[in-house]
Parts: structure tokens; C-alpha cells; sequence
């Protein structure tokens, strides 16, 4: 799954991906520009997630107790 991602990234022009020729074979990713620019979305939705925590944990805690999956 990692590796379909990282592939559609690359496509998608969000990273570079460079090959090395070494045993073992060892690749890197790396942002480009264009990656680069979901920063600030990738912050925002870090700083959601921080600020909504206990709600996500007590929804998710009151969904297990009412015996749903």
C-alpha cells in the first residue's frame, strides 16, 4: 500500500523519487515544490486533530460501547 502511494505521489508531481544502485537497493522520496505547498493543510489538519482529540476519543469510545464496529 505504501509503495501504490508513494507512486501515485510521484505521478501526481508531489514527490521525486531517487534510485540508488546499491545492494541493498536503497530509494529515496523526496517533497517537491508542489509537495511542499500541502504543508500548511497537512499543519491545519494537525492542529484539528490536537485541538478535537478528547471528542474523537469519547465518539469513538461511546461507538465501541454501543457495541458497533
Amino acid at each position: 500500500m505504501l509503495a501504490a502511494t508513494l507512486r501515485a505521489m510521484e505521478r501526481d508531481g508531489l514527490v521525486t523519487r531517487t534510485a540508488y544502485d546499491e545492494n541493498p537497493p536503497r530509494v529515496e522520496y523526496e517533497l517537491t515544490p508542489l509537495g511542499h505547498s500541502l504543508m500548511l493543510l497537512v499543519e491545519a489538519a494537525r492542529s484539528w486533530s490536537k485541538d478535537h482529540l478528547p471528542a474523537l476519543l469519547e465518539a469513538r469510545a461511546a461507538h465501541e460501547a454501543a457495541g458497533r464496529t
